[in-house]
């Protein structure tokens, strides 16, 4: 008894939130970041601070949202 109720407000909890998530559109953003650090990594001839191409392009994907 107590594990159906417990079954059905879990479902009934996510079931709204994991309808509107889209895991392919995550994981592409996320592999489109990790190719953007990439580039930004390799175009930086030693003129940026250490981590400043990832710290770069992670704050601009926040305020880009």
């Amino acid at each position: 008894m107590a594990a159906d109720i417990a079954a059905n407000l879990t479902v009934g909890l996510l079931t709204p939130f994991l309808s509107r998530s889209i895991p392919c559109a995550l994981g592409e953003m996320e592999r489109s970041m990790k190719v953007a650090v990439d580039y930004g990594q390799r175009l930086d001839v030693g003129k940026l601070k250490a981590q400043r191409a990832d710290t770069l392009l992670s704050d601009y994907a926040v305020t880009d949202l």
